[in-house]
């Protein structure tokens, strides 16, 4: 009966959220009216490119392509969204279209704001589409009767099929529609430029201050040191768990690595959680006993002839760990433990790091398939560019600055296509699980970065970077894990989900990671808590029970966020080629009163073949 009941109430509120769309007629098609391309801003070379069947953009000759609609008669009254399609042929993948509102062509400059950014990740003819509604409306508000279109390419040459292609279905056209649109693979926004040189200013503003440079500077220090020792409950009782775990690590010893070819994940993971309780037990409370096993667990990493060859992020757990130990206990520890750490993996890793940034994945002696972690879009690329940020900027304290600033420079670009992968609405493709791979260490470079070198750079201003707490947070009941794909069994409690709320200014927001995650024993959360707000009193503090992840295909419905009879239900359709994918794309989970009645079975266990996800291949054996 109990389960009867829980399902009826689970499709009551999901039918209570699905909207009932009738019929409509046909929404328009508008035509281009008007098209034509210019190269270096020769304006009057425009019309004699007006009458041609392929129109260029492109970095040659800096061309842009303008298209232009005719809008007089506005909008229809129940249109919901509006798309700009054209068709293009790139020369080669993963070069960018980008497009822009102008009043005329006339008024346009390269340095205007972009609408939306199209990613095409293949060569050859291919529909390009993008979301225009809001700048249709803020066209006819101004009273102007054409919208006008810039198109430039990251590509050396873009041709596009214009209005006179004697095919009518290749002509650029705007479409009105009568629901909402999200256009994979399109971006509204353009990632924040940050150059070597801008870095290297920041950094030596930096060094004048001294270490620590990550997570605190030494006036936080005091002031964190002051919270804990001077009445604050909350921080006082997250410290004494911080420190009873610490405790317990002075007792064990660093790990003794042997055989370098085989995966040391869990170790390196290890490391981090001795070094980052034991060096801030020992900040906070000056025994040195903390200070000296921190230093062991690092050095036993930094002594090693080399990290490791099986994969990146194992080292990457290591470099994190022999980061803090170097920045937090800088004045602890003597000259010649400090060279131990900083040389040790500045030959062992940062030095490989560099080449390999220099050089290119696939070029000289970087064509193994482990150098492509730096490229990806995977937890991978997050682990092993966040790391290789944070480490960086710990270890940046001599004259070579341009080093650490072009390794900082390159590994912030190398995370844009995980960030593209977060686009709209901070969803993790590979499932909840995963973006415990993801989120943790995005936050903590941004945290790294804002105390080291005072600035977020504009990364803040990203929507769907600032936002990147919501998914574990919705994509989780009281039960665990909605599960996804390979996701496994579980509950995250990531603190670092409160570093999001600090960096989008949601207190809301802080109060709720407090109070359903309950993360306890971190040093992080007692270096980020907010101790001028009252989290048990936050007025209009509310975050709402249902999500739709759009990027992901995700739907997310709760009845509430207290308690453990909470109504829960997921449903997502994930495409079986992406990383952890399973063939059974549509997934349905379903948590009430207590108990998890439907999931999804997970992961296996990491086999030979498991990941060749090919036609007939392997993968497919594992699932069904």
């Amino acid at each position: 009966m109990k389960k009867t009941v829980s399902i009826l109430l689970i499709v009551a509120m999901i039918m209570s959220f699905v909207p009932v769309f009738a019929a409509e007629g046909e929404m328009p098609v508008l035509d281009c009216a008007y098209d034509t391309f210019i190269e270096g801003g020769n304006l009057s070379d425009a019309s004699k490119n007006s009458k041609s069947p392929i129109v260029f953009s492109g970095d040659v000759y800096d061309r842009t392509v303008f298209l232009q609609f005719d809008i007089s008669a506005g909008i229809p009254e129940n249109a919901k969204g509006a798309v700009l399609s054209f068709y293009a042929r790139p020369a080669a993948a993963n070069v960018s279209a980008t497009i822009y509102g102008c009043d005329s062509i006339e008024d346009f400059t390269p340095y205007s704001k972009s609408l939306a950014v199209y990613k095409m990740t293949k060569s050859g003819k291919m529909l390009c589409s993008f979301s225009v509604l809001e700048y249709i409306k803020e066209c006819i508000e101004k009273g102007l009767s054409k919208a006008t279109f810039a198109v430039r390419s990251s590509a050396d040459v873009l041709p596009i099929f214009s209005a006179d292609s004697s095919n009518k279905a290749d002509r650029p056209t705007l479409s009105y529609t009568d629901i909402e649109v999200f256009i994979k693979g399109t971006k509204d926004f353009e990632y924040p430029v940050v150059t070597s040189a801008q870095l290297s200013q920041d950094i030596r503003a930096m060094q004048a201050g001294g270490h620590p440079y990550t997570f605190f500077r030494k006036a936080d220090l005091e002031r964190i040191r002051a919270d804990i020792k001077g009445g604050n409950e909350f921080l006082a009782a997250q410290y004494a768990g911080v420190k009873a775990s610490a405790q317990k690590l002075l007792s064990t010893k660093p790990p003794v690595l042997v055989d370098m070819t085989k995966s040391y994940l869990s170790q390196g993971f290890t490391a981090w959680d001795v070094v980052s309780k034991c060096a801030f037990v020992y900040l906070i409370d000056g025994d040195d006993a903390y200070a000296q096993r921190a230093y062991d667990e690092a050095a036993a990493f930094a002594t090693l002839p080399d990290l490791g060859t099986y994969q990146f992020i194992d080292n990457s757990q290591a470099v994190f760990a022999g980061a803090l130990a170097y920045d937090w206990l800088y004045d602890w520890m003597d000259e010649t433990q400090r060279q131990t750490i900083k040389q040790g993996f500045i030959n062992n890793h940062f030095n490989i790091i560099s080449d390999l940034f220099k050089t290119g994945y696939g070029k000289g002696k970087y064509t193994s398939s482990r150098f492509s972690a730096y490229i990806g879009d995977s937890n991978h690329t997050t682990i092993n560019n966040t790391v290789a940020f944070l480490g960086a900027l710990a270890f940046a304290d001599d004259n070579n600055v341009t080093y650490y600033a072009d390794i900082m420079a390159k590994s912030l670009k190398n995370l844009e296509p995980v960030f593209d992968n977060l686009y709209p609405d901070s969803s993790w493709f590979e499932g909840a699980s995963y973006w415990t791979f993801v989120g943790p260490y995005i936050a903590r470079m941004f945290s790294a970065m804002k105390t080291g070198l005072g600035t977020w750079y504009g990364y803040d201003n990203i929507p769907c970077i600032v936002n990147a707490s919501d998914y574990q947070i919705y994509a989780q009941s009281n039960q665990g894990y909605y599960m996804v794909g390979d996701c496994s069994q579980g509950k995250a409690h990531s603190v670092e989900k409160y570093y999001f709320a600090i960096m989008k200014n949601d207190n809301a927001l802080k109060k709720l990671v407090l109070d359903v995650d309950k993360p306890t024993n971190s040093p992080f959360l007692c270096i980020w808590y907010d101790t001028e707000l009252d989290h048990d009193n936050i007025e209009g503090a509310k975050v709402s029970l249902d999500k739709y992840f759009r990027n992901t295909d995700q739907v997310i419905f709760r009845d509430t966020w207290e308690g453990n009879q909470e109504l829960y239900t997921g449903m997502a359709v994930i495409m079986p080629s992406r990383t952890h994918a399973h063939m059974a794309s549509g997934t349905i989970g379903l948590d009430a009163l207590g108990e998890r009645w439907i999931t999804n079975q997970g992961g296996e266990a990491y086999g030979d073949g498991y990941f060749n996800n090919g036609p007939n291949q392997e993968r497919w054996r594992y699932h069904a």
